[in-house]
């Protein structure tokens, strides 16, 4: 029978990237070196081996500690956005945490124990920081079945995201280049559709939106919940929104560059002007309550 591999050999070999293999022989010699340790106490006799049988096991970590410890080993620079192969080495421990793990029972009881679920006025999502240090953040969010998030950017951030719940629509936009603005509209600008899929939980996928503007939407089929690693190129306190927008079809000014794009790049393309934060949704933050991280 073969070996089931653990994240750290999955990610070596996927990910193959230098700074992965590094983080993976960090580990393997701090576990040789406190072996060689207690292999010295033993022998000399310094080690106390009446309470090391006394004392408890120590409890295993738990999912999120794993994942927070290895967010720790690959994203320490904050120069540069995170290779492919430390976001592989991380999706590699979210894809090992589950709703539970994350204490989503208030809101997952709240949106399902209600005739009012997924019809609040407005309706409301929440979400909660779990750990958040001077290089990376992690929080999980939960969204009511059909509640989108508005539309909205967080420069020079990468997120990896899980859906632990449900499923969601995915959708970012990248401007066009060189910028494109609609005369007479404001500020709308003309846009690509970078991203537009559909995901179902359990998944796990890297998003790169570190100068996109995205937003999530909960399916039709209930709500979800998902679990985000915000990792910026700046500090943690930079990470709120800049910007909300709202978006608009090409037609909305179909004078522009219609002798230039053809349809099925029009199909792509949507005009995005900036908004004050939208009122047609509410967020609220909640505390995190589940086991502490250290």
């Amino acid at each position: 029978m073969e070996q089931k591999k653990s994240p750290l050999d999955v990610a070596a070999v996927v990910g193959g990237g230098d700074a992965v293999m590094e983080t993976q022989e960090r580990m393997e010699d701090k576990k040789e070196e406190n072996f060689a340790v207690e292999a010295e106490e033993a022998e000399d006799g310094s080690g106390n081996n009446d309470d090391m049988q006394l004392s408890p096991a120590l409890p295993a970590p738990t999912p999120l500690q794993l994942l927070v410890d290895a967010c720790r080993a690959v994203f320490t620079d904050t120069t540069n956005p995170p290779t492919d192969e430390a976001i592989a080495f991380v999706c590699g421990f979210m894809d090992k945490v589950r709703t539970l793990d994350v204490w989503l029972m208030d809101e997952v009881g709240f949106f399902y124990n209600r005739s009012t679920a997924g019809h609040q006025s407005p309706p409301v999502l929440t979400w909660k920081i779990i750990y958040e240090c001077t290089t990376f953040k992690v929080a999980v969010f939960f969204l009511p079945m059909g509640v989108a998030m508005p539309l909205h950017d967080h420069p020079d951030v990468t997120v990896i995201s899980k859906l632990l719940v449900g499923s969601s629509h995915i959708e970012a936009y990248d401007w066009v280049s060189p910028c494109v603005n609609a005369a007479g509209s404001g500020s709308a600008m003309l846009a690509k559709k970078v991203t537009d899929q559909h995901v179902t939980a359990p998944s796990c996928a890297s998003v790169k939106i570190r100068d996109y503007i995205h937003r999530f939407m909960a399916g039709q089929d209930g709500p979800c919940a998902f679990l985000n690693v915000f990792v910026p190129l700046n500090s943690p306190t930079k990470q709120q929104c800049s910007a909300f927008y709202q978006d608009f079809p090409y037609e909305f000014h179909p004078n522009v560059m219609s002798g230039e794009a053809t349809e099925e790049q029009k199909g792509e393309l949507n005009w995005l002007r900036k908004i004050d934060e939208p009122k047609d949704v509410k967020a609220f933050r909640l505390p995190y309550r589940g086991v502490p991280i250290v």
